[in-house]
């Protein structure tokens, strides 16, 4: 079944929005159309009723202060006040008459107005009737007439009250006259506002009505374009969903049944789905076309991976022999080299060893025959250093007991140098002990100059009252002789005291600066003692060291003595054998003459051996080289044998896995073949 359309999805869908949102606007535009026709009612309402009310309102006030001002003017006496009271009336009238010609502006058209007015003129009967039955243009000409009228009684009694009448004017306002138009311009001006609350009531009652007409077309029309809207979208919703669904069956079909490729999607539209539909159903053809080469290529694959899987397994058994033999062979041939190698070797080094065993049996002879002389002599030899090897010994031991009374000695030095940083600690206290009572010397000598500067003071003192005594004496005479000599006296005893405080002030200014001097030595000795007790302590380390050191020399030295022991033992054995072999000689020379002669026939035979060892010694070389080869050819087809068969078996389980996953689809109608 083909469907044809000629528009796209987005077409579709904004053509249903769009004629939604047409259909909302005319049912909107209705509304608001309504709702202005109701806002007309309130806006006919509040001109032609409220605001003539409030006008009407406003000019029954009016009438109120005029009539209370009157009252004020019958009742005053004072002329000021009086004419006050008339420009006050002058003004109500005044407002009075703007809001009467206001209302009447409001309420007739410019023709009744003059209509009325030449009434007015022509003196028509204005006389007080039924008015509630009149017409509002009637009623208006009721109104403005006993407005003048009142107007011109309101004049007689501003002129009774001015003349001093004032129960004239009171009767004139009160009863007469004023109080019976005050009456008709109450009555009239209440009919008037009743009328205008009818008037409002009325406009209220078709706005109402208005307005309830509205709301039900409003829900009627809201509920049709609800309805309207629905229909279009339903239609929309299909038109855009059907072929969406057919797509989805499609797509199911395939997902979930035996991957049947060969199922094409049946939609024509000319929108975005049918664009899908047909890039699907190309999609599949291609899809179905590359899943048949595939499987054909599959198949193939699976046959070859079985065939490479059997030659891979033969090569690698084979590789695997070839590889065991040439690796038995190599081991063997390098075995031969090495023979061959050790043999040539052998032979060339006896051949050359023989060519000077044989110059060298001559010599040896003759040197043994020297060896015999000289063995002696070295025997004599051996027992003389065996000697001065004992002497070695003993002065080996003097030196290992001296390196142990070294050794004590530094211990010693070692205690003594930790004794002595004791000893500078304590002098380092003591040091500032002496320190600490320098300064209280010199804070006391310091004190002691003070005293003697008082003691100066006194000694002058006394001397000026030694002076003045010796004055007084002297004015005394006679009488005064006595204590003139007691004030010369008192006077030489101050001038001492004088004399041997100036000396103590000096003493004094002595022993401070020797206490300064003195504390600035115990601050030098104190910071040398610090440095004697730094030294001290790296006497004291290294002493140690020392001592382990001597501790090492000491049992080197022992160890010395012990080995010059074994030497001067071995060198009187030496001495023995040097003995024997002195004898043993004469008897190796006649033996060496005979080897000699026995040396010239085996040089002959080693030399043809040498030769014939060289030539089988390249032979095996080559032999060797050639077999390491093939060993590590056979070693790399091994190795790519094994890759290949492990490839061969993943190729194999790989075109398996692919067989079943190409068995899921279906490629034709008829069944495969493969």
């Amino acid at each position: 079944m083909k469907k044809k359309r000629i528009q796209s999805l987005f077409v579709k869908l904004m053509s249903g929005f769009v004629s939604i949102t047409l259909l909302f606007l005319l049912f909107s535009l209705y509304a608001v159309t309504q709702l202005g026709a109701v806002g007309g009612y309130f806006d006919k309402a509040y001109n032609e009723a409220v605001v003539p009310m409030e006008k009407w309102a406003q000019f029954k006030i009016r009438l109120g202060d005029i009539k209370s001002l009157l009252n004020r003017h019958i009742s005053e006496w004072n002329l000021e006040v009086q004419q006050k009271i008339e420009s006050e009336l002058s003004e109500k009238f005044k407002s009075a008459d703007e809001l009467l010609k206001k209302l009447g502006a409001d309420m007739l058209s410019e023709d009744e107005i003059a209509r009325i007015e030449q009434e007015h003129k022509n003196g028509e009967d204005h006389s007080i009737g039924n008015f509630r039955e009149e017409s509002l243009s009637k009623i208006m000409v009721l109104v403005k007439f006993h407005h003048d009228e009142f107007k011109a009684v309101s004049g007689e009694v501003i002129e009774h009250s001015k003349n001093f009448m004032k129960e004239d004017a009171s009767a004139i306002l009160n009863t007469g006259a004023g109080l019976e138009i005050a009456i008709f311009m109450d009555k009239i001006t209440s009919e008037i506002l009743d009328r205008m609350r009818y008037r409002v009531a009325d406009y209220r009652d078709q706005s109402l009505k208005l307005r309830r007409q509205v709301q039900l077309y409003l829900i009627i029309g809201s509920a049709f374009a609800v309805f309207i809207a629905l229909l279009i979208s339903y239609f929309f919703a299909r038109s855009i969903t059907g072929p969406v669904r057919l797509v989805l069956a499609g797509l199911r079909d395939i997902a979930e049944g035996e991957g049947n490729l060969t199922k094409r999607l049946d939609i024509y539209t000319k929108d975005e789905v049918g664009e899908l539909a047909r890039w699907f159903n190309i999609f599949a053809e291609n899809l179905q076309t590359m899943m048949k080469e595939i499987a054909d290529t599959t198949y193939n694959l699976s046959k070859a991976s079985d065939k490479m899987s059997a030659v891979s397994v033969n090569m690698t058994s084979s590789a695997q022999d070839v590889n065991s033999q040439a690796i038995t062979a190599a081991a063997a041939s390098e075995q031969v080299n090495t023979n061959v190698s050790m043999v040539a070797s052998a032979a060339a080094q006896s051949s050359s060893s023989l060519s000077n065993i044989a110059s060298m049996t001559e010599e040896i002879s003759s040197v043994f025959d020297n060896i015999a002389g000289l063995g002696k002599k070295t025997a004599d030899n051996m027992t003389r250093m065996a000697q001065s090897n004992e002497d070695i010994a003993n002065q080996v031991n003097s030196i290992a007991i001296s390196t142990e009374e070294m050794t004590a000695s530094l211990n010693e030095v070692a205690k003594n140098t930790a004794r002595a940083n004791r000893v500078s600690q304590d002098t380092n206290q003591r040091a500032e002990q002496i320190k600490a009572r320098m300064d209280a010397l010199e804070s006391s000598s310091k004190q002691i100059g003070r005293i003697v500067g008082i003691i100066k003071d006194i000694a002058d003192q006394t001397n000026m009252l030694a002076l003045n005594a010796t004055i007084e004496a002297a004015g005394a005479g006679e009488a005064g002789k006595g204590f003139a000599v007691v004030a010369g006296e008192v006077k030489e005893l101050a001038k001492q005291s004088a004399e041997a405080s100036d000396e103590i002030a000096g003493q004094i200014d002595e022993i401070q600066k020797s206490v300064r001097d003195a504390g600035q030595a115990v601050q030098d000795i104190n910071k040398t003692i610090n440095e004697v007790a730094g030294i001290n302590e790296m006497i004291a380390s290294s002493a140690e060291e020392q001592t382990a050191t001597a501790s090492e020399i000491s049992k080197s030295v022992a160890s010395t003595a012990g080995t010059v022991r074994t030497v001067t033992e071995s060198a009187s054995e030496s001495a023995n054998l040097v003995g024997e072999i002195a004898s043993s000689t004469d008897e190796t020379s006649k033996t060496l003459r005979e080897i000699a002669q026995n040396t010239d026939e085996l040089l002959n035979n080693v030399k043809a051996v040498a030769r014939s060892s060289d030539e089988a010694a390249r032979g095996v070389d080559d032999i060797f080289k050639y077999i390491k080869g093939i060993s590590t050819s056979s070693e790399q087809t091994a190795l790519g044998a094994s890759q290949a068969n492990d490839a061969s078996e993943k190729l194999a389980k790989t075109a398996s896995a692919l067989a079943q996953i190409i068995s899921r689809f279906k490629l034709s109608e008829l069944k495969s073949e493969n």
